[in-house]
Order: structure tokens, then sequence, then C-alpha cells
């Protein structure tokens, strides 16, 4: 049982994390300039992401529970969460230049021939890029340890690894 709430301490820092690296799609929203407007979009945001939060735990309860390995359980779950921050980032980047989200068309343009004729990356999008990624693999392996430390502490709030 100790295994299953250490994913949920897990799954929940994960989740304010993609709260923050989601908020700039609260600015994109219409303003109807009405309090309850206003908190039913906060809400929204708020429940969608926990909704995906919900199908990633489900996920990852089989990692939790049957994996015995030290090493498989801080890589896996630590990896498919960068992926999904990674993808958030990139879909908070393509929605902010072009007002729709990674859908089938966009896939389509980035891998069709040629398409570097028309789409260029400049260093300083690869070099953001790069860093986003080795700073959410480290804040996830971060947790990771974090949820460990607290496990061996005393007086803990029952998290527990192997």
């Amino acid at each position: 049982m100790s295994r299953i709430r250490t994913l949920n301490y897990f799954l929940l820092a994960n989740y304010l994390m993609a709260l923050v690296n989601a908020s700039p799609y609260l600015g994109y929203g219409p303003d109807f300039g009405d309090t309850l407007s206003w908190f039913y979009t906060r809400l929204a945001f708020a429940s969608t992401f926990a909704l995906h939060f919900f199908f990633l735990g489900l996920l990852l309860i089989p990692f939790t529970i049957f994996l015995r390995s030290p090493i498989q359980l801080y890589i896996l779950p630590p990896l498919l969460m960068t992926a999904y921050h990674t993808f958030v980032f990139l879909d908070v980047h393509i929605y902010k230049l072009f007002r729709f989200h990674v859908n089938g068309l966009v896939m389509n343009v980035l891998s069709t021939e040629g398409s570097k004729d028309s789409i260029e990356l400049g260093t300083g999008t690869v070099v953001t890029f790069l860093a986003f990624v080795v700073g959410v693999w480290v804040l996830e392996i971060g947790f990771i340890f974090l949820l460990r430390s607290l496990e061996k502490r005393p007086g803990s709030v029952g998290v527990s690894l192997p």
C-alpha cells in the first residue's frame, strides 16, 4: 500500500508541475469579465489535467506494484512524466504560434519531406527545448529522491520505496 501512496505523491508533484507548464493556455480563453466564468475556466483547466494524471496513474500502477528493481522503478515513471511534460510544453508553444493544438496536420507538416524548407528552428529554440527536457528529467529524479528521503526519515508520512 505504501508504494501506491508514494505514486500518489509523485503524481501530485507532477500534476502541480503540469499546471504551471500549461498555464499559458489560460491567457487564450475568452474573457467574459465575470467572476463565475473566471472560476469555471480555472476549474475546467485543473480538472482536465487531473483527468490526465488519473490515466497516467492507472498506467503507472503496474510498474509501482510489480517492479521490484529500484532502478526500473526510479527510471520508468520519471521517463513517462518527462515525455508527458515535453508534449505539453510543445503543445503550448505550437498553440501560441498557430492557435491550434498538436494534431495530425501538425505531425504531417513536420514529417513531410521538404518541410525544412519552410520551417527552420533556430539554435535558441533547440537549446531552450533541450534545457527544458533536461530540467524536467532532473526534477523528476529529484521528486523520486525526495520521496525516498521522506521514507527514511523518522516519523515519515508513510512514503515507502524499495
